[in-house]
């Protein structure tokens, strides 16, 4: 469970977008990345959540991004 801060950074309010903490694998073990907020790139930009995905030689993580 991650507890997400109350407000960004000052002067980030209006704009910044929280982006949730995941399980990361090194190839021998995962690790907790906590979560941070983000700026869009541009106004009106989506996050795109990042997700796992079985492809040819196993599980494979494709990020998050802004589209």
């Amino acid at each position: 469970y991650e507890t997400r801060p109350d407000a960004p950074p000052s002067g980030r309010a209006d704009s910044a977008y929280w982006v949730d903490g995941r399980w990361r694998w090194d190839g021998q073990e995962f690790s907790w990345v906590g979560g941070h907020y983000e700026d869009p790139p541009h106004r009106g930009a989506m996050w795109q959540v990042g997700h796992w995905e079985r492809g040819r030689e196993g599980w494979v993580y494709v990020g998050g991004r802004w589209t």
